[in-house]
């Protein structure tokens, strides 16, 4: 039986090194309040699933959802 190799994977909830994680939650942050078009709908764990890490690191910058959203939001009509 031959061996294989399986792939190496990034740690859940660690973005890629060299990945700025504050810059990726604001982005992810904007991404998902222009395609769901309202503040409400944009949740958490949408917000980290596409930043690709965990609610903590979120709040690491941020204490509340909302403070999240409205930099993003500011950054958008930038």
């Amino acid at each position: 039986m031959v061996e294989q190799e399986l792939p190496t994977r990034r740690a859940a909830g660690r973005p890629r090194a060299g990945v700025d994680v504050r810059e990726a939650l604001v982005t992810a942050a904007l991404n998902q309040l222009l395609s769901s078009g309202s503040f409400e709908s944009v949740t958490v764990a949408a917000i980290v699933a596409e930043a690709g890490c965990t609610p903590p690191s979120l709040y690491n910058y941020w204490p509340t959802r909302e403070q999240l959203l409205k930099e993003a939001s500011l950054r958008g009509w930038g």
